[in-house]
């Protein structure tokens, strides 16, 4: 059907100049050829060809006439894609040796679309080969056609000759001839004729989303990361990117080319405007990209919203460290003790850790000691204990600091840490034990009722 349109198209623009030209043509006859064609414009083919049938015989004696009445006819049946009658009659109206060049060359342009409809590309290429002996300069619709012939026939470096010549010489080149020669590139990895096609190609068609990617992507392959991220990035401002990866590749991009403020950005734009989803992933570079950039309150923005989305306690760890790199003590607080709940030894070693230090800064020393303590008293399996050990030693080291710190202290003060300190401890000695006293008991009645299931000894 899209064939069939292009044709009646091309073909009506080559009938047209000719009917009017014509000195022998009557204007009887012309009115019944004006006739035709517009049952021709109007789809009404078969109405089209009674109407030639019976106008024909009076045109078959003046060569010229024949001509054109072979040449209707061709189209006709182009146009109703019976392609083996059109191809006999543009043959019948090419044995008419006196009509002028433009004519025979409009009939062999139309008849190589006819093969090139039916698949014969070899009998395409050596008809527009024809059509090229009556052009004075190069036509860019017949190297078109040779250019999809080659293409058809495995023919690539004939193939990007002819289509490069068409798109030279052709103020309107079609998409479909640019696509191919892209695709005739990348074929033979010839990357920078790609990119030069490409170049043209969002110039011409600057709506088609697809060949902005495709000219980022290749600027990247070819190692030109910085007009990669320019071309993304002008695709942005047009509104070009509609998906998740679009966004995301191009934050990625930011960040690889040391920009971590644009690429949080990016993601941040495509988060409100709903084509980047807030999963755990995408938030966690973003909140990279927000520290990176200095952009802490941000970054601890992000974290946290990742850590209520999947309650990761590795999330809340970094938003811990966060809050305490930015003197926030309370909230590194609350979110290391979020964090110890981690069922990684080391995971959980570090954010008692980091709660300790936050307590510490906080001037909560009896809390920072017993966080501290918590650490060193840490039960991790045999496997693991390597891997905390660091983190013990830091615990010491930050209860001996203090203890110092308490030496300088007024005494009352440092009295009150130490029986705060004691206390707890106390309690949870006492804790301990009495848990211990239950756990003994549940034992001991269940060694009871087990006796008491058994037979009674004799007396």
């Amino acid at each position: 059907m899209v064939f069939r349109k292009i044709l009646s198209l091309l073909i009506l623009a080559s009938l047209a100049p000719q009917v009017h030209a014509a000195n022998n043509l009557t204007e009887r006859m012309h009115k019944h050829l004006g006739d035709v064609q517009l049952m021709i414009g109007d789809e009404k083919y078969d109405q089209a060809k009674s109407k030639l049938d019976t106008i024909f015989p009076s045109m078959e004696h003046d060569p010229y006439l024949r001509t054109l009445g072979h040449q209707t006819y061709a189209f006709i049946y182009a146009s109703k894609e019976q392609y083996p009658k059109a191809e006999r009659h543009f043959e019948d109206a090419l044995k008419n040796n006196t009509i002028p060049e433009s004519l025979a060359h409009s009939i062999l342009y139309n008849l190589a679309q006819v093969y090139m409809a039916q698949e014969q590309y070899k009998k395409t290429i050596d008809t527009v080969k024809r059509c090229f002996t009556y052009e004075t300069k190069p036509i860019g619709r017949t190297h078109a056609l040779a250019g999809i012939s080659y293409a058809q026939l495995k023919s690539p470096d004939n193939a990007i000759k002819h289509l490069e010549i068409a798109i030279r010489n052709d103020d309107q080149a079609q998409e479909a001839w640019y696509k191919l020669l892209l695709g005739l590139y990348f074929q033979k990895k010839d990357y920078q004729n790609a990119i030069t096609i490409l170049e043209e190609m969002v110039r011409e068609f600057p709506k088609t989303r697809e060949y902005w990617q495709q000219l980022s992507g290749l600027y990247f392959t070819v190692g030109n990361t910085t007009r990669s991220l320019t071309v993304y990035e002008l695709a942005r401002k047009m509104g070009y990117l509609e998906k998740e990866t679009e966004y995301m590749n191009l934050a990625k991009m930011y960040a690889f080319n040391q920009d971590p403020f644009e690429a949080a950005s990016v993601v941040q734009e495509g988060l409100e405007k709903e084509m980047v989803k807030p999963t755990e992933k995408n938030l966690k570079f973003l909140s990279e990209a927000w520290l990176q950039a200095k952009e802490h309150d941000k970054a601890l923005e992000a974290l946290l919203q990742a850590a209520k989305v999947t309650d990761n306690p590795d999330l809340y760890y970094s938003a811990a460290q966060v809050n305490l790199d930015m003197s926030k003590w309370s909230e590194a607080v609350k979110a290391a003790t979020k964090a110890t709940r981690s069922r990684e030894p080391k995971m959980r070693a570090k954010a008692y850790l980091v709660k300790g230090i936050a307590q510490y800064e906080n001037k909560q020393y009896s809390d920072a000691i017993l966080t501290f303590r918590h650490l060193q008293d840490l039960k991790v399996p045999a496997s693991a204990k390597d891997d905390v050990k660091s983190q013990k030693k830091q615990a010491g080291q930050w209860i001996a600091h203090i203890q110092d710190e308490m030496g300088m202290m007024d005494e009352e003060v440092a009295k009150a840490i130490k029986d705060k300190v004691a206390a707890v401890l106390d309690k949870d000695k006492t804790l301990a034990a009495e848990n211990a006293i239950q756990k003994a008991k549940k034992e001991v009645k269940s060694d009871g009722k087990s006796a008491g299931s058994a037979d009674k000894p004799e007396k």
